[in-house]
């Protein structure tokens, strides 16, 4: 907790001001994790954050939008398989405690955490300068900032996909360095490592490493499909439409056959997209679309069904 705290003085987030009588305080509370190392060593790691408690906000006071773009998977499809096609260097990058980064344009007030009071100004509350976890518009603030910065770099955004940047380099074969972004993931494609390398040096970032999900309810399970589905999988969609209609009326049948999806899914892990740029029409984006014509058993409805190759690899 001490090193939360620490942090986030040194980051600025806040400052101490006098309370106002018409103004909503943002309560908080303080979560609790146990992290796996990223070393060699079994130790783990204790995490504390302080998390603004966005449900005490109130639209049009405390936040107005909160939208924050996010790339298409089709996108990130896309790109992949431009990569095979014209030999690109591609490299991924995390970048940590984004909710952190960015300014606020609304006015926050919140109360100083118990235990953390400045002595002589325990009177006093914290207006918020940053973004703080919790708060309903962090996302949305990390990625203005982050939308500043690529574009003080000269480096233009897509006018089809907000998520992705791009910047002209000098090189004859592929003159592009592409740059998508997802949340706190960043995916970046060039013809050279220097590029990419030049590139990842102008975001300075660290890398982390995410764990692996453990058991989970039915939500969370389908959930986690859903996200499998739509990067990598594409194969288990139709599954996905069937055990995604129970997430509130769900009984054993519908678990047994979430079951048989995670059974199916650990018997084919080394199953992946495969893009291929020395196909005779692996430039060529070819379409295909067919429905079941009111197969459905109970109300006679048509399921239709599309998908879009480039490469020799499906990407959307």
């Amino acid at each position: 907790m001490e090193r939360e705290m620490e942090s986030l003085i040194d980051n600025k987030t806040w400052e101490l001001v006098e309370p106002h009588t018409n103004q909503t305080l943002i309560d908080f509370k303080w979560v609790y994790k146990l992290k796996d190392s990223l070393g060699e060593d079994e130790t783990r790691i204790f995490k504390a954050r302080l998390v603004a408690r966005a449900f005490t906000q109130e639209k049009s006071v405390d936040y107005n939008e909160v939208f924050s773009p996010v790339a298409k998977y089709a996108t990130i499809r896309l790109v992949c398989a431009l990569a095979v096609i014209f030999d690109l260097v591609m490299d991924q990058m995390d970048v940590i405690t984004t909710d952190l980064y960015g300014y606020l344009e609304d006015v926050i007030y919140m109360r100083q955490p118990f235990d953390f009071e400045v002595k002589g100004k325990e009177r006093l509350v914290y207006r918020l300068l940053k973004s703080l976890y919790g708060l309903k518009q962090a996302p949305r603030q990390w990625n203005t900032r982050f939308d500043e910065f690529m574009k003080a770099q000269r480096i233009l955004q897509s006018v089809y996909d907000p998520s992705v940047y791009m910047k002209k380099v000098n090189d004859e074969t592929f003159n592009l360095i592409i740059l998508i972004l997802y949340v706190n993931d960043m995916l970046i494609l060039a013809k050279n490592q220097s590029d990419v390398d030049e590139c990842k040096t102008q975001c300075l970032t660290d890398a982390v490493k995410k764990g692996n999900m453990s058991c989970v309810p039915y939500e969370q399970a389908v959930g986690s499909f859903m996200y499998l589905m739509v990067c990598t999988r594409p194969n288990i969609a139709f599954a996905m439409g069937k055990v995604s209609k129970y997430m509130s009326n769900l009984g054993k049948v519908q678990w047994e056959a979430v079951k048989w999806i995670m059974r199916y899914l650990k018997s084919t892990l080394d199953y992946d997209l495969l893009f291929d740029g020395l196909l005779d029409n692996a430039k060529s984006l070819f379409g295909y679309v067919d429905a079941d014509y009111g197969q459905h058993l109970d109300k006679r409805r048509c399921t239709t069904g599309y998908v879009f190759t480039l490469g020799g690899e499906n990407i959307s």
